[in-house]
């Protein structure tokens, strides 16, 4: 069932006591104008109850809001997907190339290797007067003999006579056996160099380029 024809009484935009149907209203307001003598008025073609200037009709009916042209312009822009931050195909194949130019680069510098070992901090500190924290992971047992090694090894190190045998076992660098450097000249040379291990390297290192004299 079809819904009802709605005619609603609408107010006349020029006199405000005159009460006529909308489907009346335009021819209604051609009679209204005469009426009045309003000769520079016009009725708007979208919207009858828009009496505007004669002068400014072209303006009016290309801004009117009843336009149908200017509704569905609106809705198109309304409709039409807005992205934050997409750039155009040639931006993104400079940004591209840019990337591949800084990748070449970089994979024709020569990549230099350093000869030796790895870097130990175990074994680094070892023969430094310091505490080494506590042993992660041993029993009981081993930790005990951890600290009490570490004990000895930091007495040891105040002294200036660190005993290889009872404190840092075979991973020292200190050979004294082995180079006749006894711990009066490391403790003389540790004067200048405020470090036994660096003056026990230095007199080694000496010690070496001696016997590679003779």
């Amino acid at each position: 069932m079809s819904a009802p024809f709605e005619n609603p009484i609408t107010t006349c935009p020029i006199n405000k006591y005159h009460r006529v149907s909308k489907s009346k209203l335009y021819r209604h307001l051609v009679k209204c104008l005469k009426t009045n003598k309003l000769t520079d008025k016009t009725i708007c073609v979208y919207n009858p109850r828009h009496i505007i200037d004669i002068d400014e009709k072209e303006k009016h009916l290309s801004e009117c809001e009843d336009n149908p042209n200017i509704y569905i312009s609106r809705t198109e822009l309304s409709k039409e997907p807005s992205y934050s931050g997409v750039i155009s195909v040639n931006e993104a194949m400079d940004e591209v190339e840019r990337v591949l130019a800084t990748l070449n680069r970089t994979s024709q510098n020569e990549i230099k290797y350093i000869d030796g070992s790895a870097y130990d901090p175990i074994k680094a500190s070892i023969d430094r007067p310091l505490y080494r924290p506590q042993l992660i992971g041993g029993s009981k047992c081993e930790k005990m003999a951890f600290r009490e090694k570490e004990v000895q090894k930091h007495k040891a190190l105040q002294t200036g006579r660190l005993d290889e045998e009872k404190c840092c076992g075979d991973e020292s660098i200190l050979h004294q056996d082995l180079t006749g450097i006894s711990w009066t000249d490391i403790y003389i040379h540790k004067i200048w160099n405020k470090n036994y291990i660096d003056a026990a390297s230095d007199l080694i290192r000496k010690y070496d380029l001696l016997e590679d004299d003779v």
